[in-house]
C-alpha cells in the first residue's frame, strides 16, 4: 500500500511508527481513498502493493500501478491508449494547491523517506481523478488519472 502526498506533508506521516499506518490499512478497500494529512488532500492507493510509475502529459499526471506486463514502455503505451477498461471506480475531485507530489510504501515514516520517494509534478487547479483496471493480453495495470477539469469551486 502507498500513499500519495504533498511534498510538503510528507514530514507529517510516520507510517508504522504511529497509528497513520493503521488508520490507511482501514481505508485499504478501494484503489484509491482519500485522506487529510494535516489540511492537506492525500490518497491512499490500497487493494495491491505493486509498483507504480507516474507519466505527465498536457492536462494533468497519471500513476500507473503495474500488475503485469514484459516491458514498462510497452505498459505505459497501453495505460495511455485508454485501452482494455473493464472496472472503474467512483471519481474524485479536489483542488489542489501544491505542484510538487510524492508517492512512498504508506509504512514509511515520511521523516526518513529520502531515497524511497517517487517525485512528481501535479497542475495546481481542480482535479478530477479518474481511477480504472485496465487489461490486454500482455499488459494490465491500475491507473489513477489526475485531471484538470473546468468546475468552479
Amino acid at each position: 500500500m502507498n500513499i500519495v502526498l504533498p511534498l510538503e506533508s510528507i514530514s507529517e506521516w510516520h507510517g508504522v511508527n504511529s497509528n497513520d499506518y493503521e488508520h490507511a490499512c482501514k481505508l485499504d478497500d478501494n484503489w484509491i481513498t482519500q485522506i487529510n494529512i494535516h489540511g492537506k488532500y492525500s490518497f491512499i492507493l490500497g487493494s495491491d502493493p505493486s509498483d507504480a510509475t507516474v507519466e505527465s502529459f498536457e492536462s494533468g499526471i497519471m500513476i500507473i500501478r503495474w500488475i503485469f506486463s514484459d516491458d514498462e514502455e510497452d505498459l505505459i503505451a497501453f495505460c495511455r491508449s485508454g485501452k482494455g477498461i473493464t472496472t472503474t471506480e467512483r471519481s474524485i475531485d479536489f483542488v489542489n494547491h501544491t505542484a510538487e507530489w510524492a508517492i512512498i510504501n504508506a509504512a514509511d515514516d515520511g521523516r526518513n523517506a529520502d531515497k524511497q520517494l517517487l517525485l512528481f509534478l501535479m497542475p495546481t487547479e481542480n482535479i478530477t481523478i479518474h481511477t480504472s483496471y485496465r487489461e490486454g493480453d500482455t499488459n494490465a495495470a491500475i491507473v489513477h488519472t489526475f485531471t484538470k477539469n473546468d468546475v468552479n469551486r
